[in-house]
């Protein structure tokens, strides 16, 4: 159980820096900015996530992994509801800035997961799991960003 999970937590901040890559031409023409300033505000999100992880791992130290989750995946949530709502680029980099903010929480949690639950040779395996689902999740969600773009439109990606 503690590996499902942490599969799930993992998958949620590789999901939401990677779904929307084929959406990137309709999200600029629709935000009417350049793709370089969409490129731009797509790095909001990794640089937030890197900063993030130097806060999160500390609080959750100190304040517990459940009560440093919920409040990154409030973050998270409300970072998608905006982006996914943006009629302009501020709000646009706004939600993108929130959803970084809040994917270091599951991201750090799930390996603190299997450490906390898992140990010797499961441990190791679950790990090596765990990194073979972040590839495939990684791979797998460009795909399934363009079949859900071509269906509906980009704002249903967040």
């Amino acid at each position: 159980m503690p590996l499902v999970l942490a599969i799930l937590f993992l998958s949620c901040s590789q999901l939401a820096s990677q779904i929307f890559l084929p959406a990137m031409p309709d999200i600029a023409l629709s935000l009417d900015i350049t793709k370089g300033q969409l490129q731009q505000i797509m790095m909001y999100y990794f640089i937030c996530l890197g900063l993030s992880q130097l806060v999160v791992g500390p609080l959750c130290d100190h304040l517990g992994n459940r009560t440093v989750f919920l409040f990154c995946q409030l973050l998270f949530i409300l970072g998608t509801l905006i982006a996914g709502f943006a009629h302009n680029e501020t709000l646009f980099s706004l939600g993108r800035i929130f959803q970084g903010l809040g994917a270091a929480a599951p991201l750090l949690i799930s390996r603190t997961l299997l450490a906390v639950n898992l140990e010797g040779k499961t441990l190791k395996s679950a790990t090596a799991t765990l990194s073979i689902a972040a590839s495939l999740v990684a791979v797998m969600a460009p795909w399934l960003g363009g079949v859900i773009a071509t269906q509906f439109n980009w704002q249903i990606l967040f």
